[in-house]
C-alpha cells in the first residue's frame, strides 16, 4: 500500500531517521521507501516527504518520532500526503488517455549497464516503475512488454544538473502510448505513470533523488512561424 506522508523536523531527527532505515533495508536492493529531498521553511524546520512501499515499512519510525514531539506531522490537506493500494492504483487507472506528462522535481540519475545517466532514457524509466511494483506489490504488472513497447518519448525539456551522487537531470517529460492499443494496456501505462509518484525514478530514491509527479497536460506546442 503506498502511502506519503509531510513531516516538519529537524535535520537531526531526519539524519537520525534515515540512518535508522539504512540500517533497517541496506542490504535491500530496491526499498520499500523514498525519500524527498528536506526543504528549509520558515520556522526553521525541515519539510520532508516519506513514502512507504510495502504497509508499515515505516510506520513504527514515523509514529514513534511524532508521538515524541520530534516531527509533526502535516494533515491529507496537503496535496502530497495521500495514500492508496496497487490494486486500486490499477482499477482507477485511466483505460483511454494516451498522454502523459511527468514532472522530475529532484535531480534524477538512471542506470544504464552499471553506468549512470543524465537523461531520461524511456525504456529505463518505465522498466524502473514496473520492477518496483513487480517487487513490492504482491501481483505483477502482466502487459509489461507491450507498455515498454508501444510507449513513446514525445517531448521533453531536461536541463543537466548536479547532484550529491553525481550529473543528473530535472525537468520534465511527455509519454505517449501508440494510438489503436487496448485499454488494458493503456490503464496499466496509466497505472505506471501514477506509480511514479511513490515510487520514483531511477536511483537514490531513498536519498532525496529521483521525486516525479503526474502534472496536468500542456497540450500541443505551438509553431513558431519562419
Amino acid at each position: 500500500m503506498p502511502r506519503s506522508v509531510v513531516l516538519y523536523t529537524s535535520d537531526e531527527v531526519l539524519f537520525q531517521v534515515k540512518s535508522r532505515l539504512a540500517q533497517l533495508f541496506g542490504p535491500e536492493k530496491i526499498k520499500p521507501y523514498t525519500c524527498s529531498p528536506a526543504h528549509a521553511s520558515e520556522t526553521g524546520m525541515r519539510r520532508v516527504r516519506i513514502t512507504e512501499l510495502v504497509p508499515y515499512s515505516l510506520a513504527p519510525i514515523v509514529d514513534e518520532i511524532v508521538a515524541s514531539g520530534q516531527a509533526l506531522p502535516l494533515s491529507t490537506a496537503d496535496k502530497d500526503v495521500c495514500g492508496t493500494s496497487y490494486e486500486d492504483l490499477m482499477q482507477s487507472a485511466d483505460r483511454f488517455h494516451r498522454l502523459a506528462l511527468l514532472q522530475f522535481s529532484s535531480p534524477t540519475i538512471i542506470s544504464l549497464g552499471g553506468y549512470t545517466v543524465s537523461f531520461p532514457v524511456l525504456p529505463l524509466m518505465l522498466s524502473h516503475y514496473i520492477h518496483v511494483w513487480n517487487s513490492l506489490a504482491g501481483f505483477k504488472i502482466t502487459k509489461a512488454p507491450e507498455v515498454l513497447e508501444h510507449t513513446r518519448l514525445a517531448d521533453f525539456k531536461v536541463s543537466c544538473v548536479q547532484s550529491e551522487h553525481g550529473a543528473a537531470f530535472q525537468g520534465w517529460v511527455t509519454l505517449e502510448m501508440e494510438k489503436g492499443r487496448p485499454e488494458e494496456e493503456i490503464q496499466t501505462f496509466n497505472a505506471l505513470v501514477d506509480f511514479a509518484f511513490y515510487c520514483g525514478t531511477g536511483l537514490h530514491t531513498d536519498d532525496g533523488l529521483g521525486q516525479t509527479r503526474r502534472v496536468k497536460d500542456r497540450g500541443p506546442r505551438k509553431k513558431v512561424k519562419s
